[in-house]
């Protein structure tokens, strides 16, 4: 019988994909703590762009519910 282990050579390197769900609320909380420097940055910009697109939908859709 064989056996092996492998192991990368650099974990760090390994990319992850996380979903997670929270309020919009949430996210903005989250985006105040997240310290603004690289690799922070990056991250506070995909989240509040989600945040707008989200909010911009909700209005879209209270505004049609409303017409």
């Amino acid at each position: 019988m064989i056996k092996a282990k492998c192991f990368p050579a650099d974990p760090n390197s390994i990319e992850l994909t996380i979903s997670i769900t929270m309020s919009l609320g949430e996210w903005q909380r989250l985006v105040e703590r997240i310290d603004p420097s690289y690799p922070g940055w990056p991250v506070i910009a995909i989240i509040q762009r989600a945040v707008r697109k989200a909010a911009l939908e909700y209005s879209e859709v209270l505004e049609d519910e409303n017409s």
